[in-house]
């Protein structure tokens, strides 16, 4: 299953951690159409009081997340909030309908030194 985003001026996006419901920063969420629950192949680091992820389909953890519909508009937002630390990348989530392509943003700053959350829920290990 995929959402065709070019067309209709919206854009599908995966939210992994503090931008998901019950986050803390869920409130930019604002405006986006919910549409449901997924998980991407990568790993989850704690870099602060924030997370950061790696998107990689050779590793075996899955970060859960959401999948929102989000305008042109909302993207820009969350690329301001997003900062320099992230960079916006196209992954395959799957989600219970099948794999879906989104919008996600990964960290790109180096990992070494940062605690690895094998669980791969970032509201699992560090609810607000």
């Amino acid at each position: 299953m995929t959402w065709n985003t070019k067309e209709t001026n919206t854009h599908t996006v995966f939210v992994y951690g503090t931008l998901r419901a019950g986050g803390s920063n869920a409130f930019r969420m604002k405006g986006a159409s919910f549409i449901g629950p997924g998980r991407a192949t990568g790993s989850l680091y704690r870099v602060d009081w924030y997370p950061g992820a790696i998107f990689a389909r050779d590793v075996v953890t899955e970060i859960m997340g959401e999948l929102y519909e989000v305008s042109t508009g909302h993207l820009q937002e969350l690329d301001a909030f997003e900062g320099e630390e992230y960079r916006r990348v196209n992954i395959l989530v799957t989600t219970e309908q099948g794999e879906v392509f989104a919008t996600v943003w990964e960290y790109r700053r180096p990992t070494e030194t940062l605690e690895q959350l094998m669980s791969g829920d970032w509201l699992e290990e560090y609810r607000p």
